[in-house]
């Protein structure tokens, strides 16, 4: 099975997601947090994607990305939207098991979406 890219231009991984993390109408204690809630996030993503790409067409599910990058699977689960957005990696419909048994997607860096390696693991690999 192959994924498809999406067709958005690759937005930088450090690049402020659209969605607000306060209101201008928000008390300066709001702005505060949420400036340092986006540095997280830009942080969160740096890792996740540094991982996704290490682990080449192997991908991983939000359950292995957590583990391997030291934060809680929400958390994770969070920068993969925005990763996706930005067109960084590709959700995948092949599935693995997590912990708990339930099915994953595996997500790989965009650079390996297409690739011949890729396609021979995913052929390979049965769906949880």
């Amino acid at each position: 099975m192959t994924a498809r890219a999406p067709d958005v231009a690759q937005a930088g991984l450090f690049d402020a997601p659209t969605i607000p993390r306060a209101r201008a109408r928000d008390p300066e204690t709001s702005q505060v947090a949420a400036q340092g809630a986006r540095a997280a996030a830009a942080a969160h993503r740096a890792r996740i994607l540094a991982w996704l790409e290490a682990q080449g067409p192997v991908g991983g599910t939000y359950t292995e990305i957590a583990a391997g990058v030291f934060l809680e699977p929400v958390q994770v689960d969070r920068r993969l939207v925005d990763l996706r957005r930005t067109g960084h990696l590709v959700r995948l419909t092949n599935t693995r098991r997590t912990p708990s048994g339930c099915p994953a997607h595996v997500h790989v860096a965009r650079q390996f979406v297409g690739s011949d390696s890729l396609n021979a693991l995913n052929e390979r690999l049965p769906n949880a």
